[in-house]
């Protein structure tokens, strides 16, 4: 695999990926277990994290074992299924608020700059992504 085919245009540009309604059945079911079977064929780049924003009041614990039950090892072999799941779920965090606060907005981005800056050293960041 060559760098174009990684995420960015930099295989090793932080990458911040944001789930916008991220305690729900479609997020749960679909967005995360995908960038699980992404993080697991090494097709995102080596520094990133995924923040879920959604309104329901979890923990970063909380979300965690929310989403891990969804996530299946299709493109791990067994014995490394759970070193794979642990690798990809401590770059998970979540941020609860209300889609039409502003304040909620100004706290997940004040949670990512916080979370960018200590695990990858980066105060800017040029790439960020959106799902909803």
């Amino acid at each position: 695999m060559s760098a174009s085919d990684r995420v960015g245009d930099d295989a090793g540009e932080p990458l911040t990926i944001v789930v916008l309604g991220a305690s729900g059945d479609l997020a749960r079911k679909k967005i995360f277990p995908a960038l699980f079977s992404v993080f697991c064929q090494d097709l995102l780049p080596k520094r990133f994290q995924v923040f879920g924003f959604s309104r329901t009041a979890l923990s970063d614990g909380e979300f965690r074992e929310k989403i891990g039950a969804g996530l299946a090892c299709r493109y791990v072999p067994g014995e490394s299924c759970e070193r794979y799941r642990g690798a990809f779920l401590e770059r998970c965090f979540y941020v609860a608020g209300k889609y039409d606060s502003p304040d909620a907005f100004l706290d997940l981005y004040q949670r990512m700059v916080v979370v960018e800056a200590s695990r990858t050293g980066c105060s800017i960041w040029r790439f960020r992504r959106f799902f909803s």
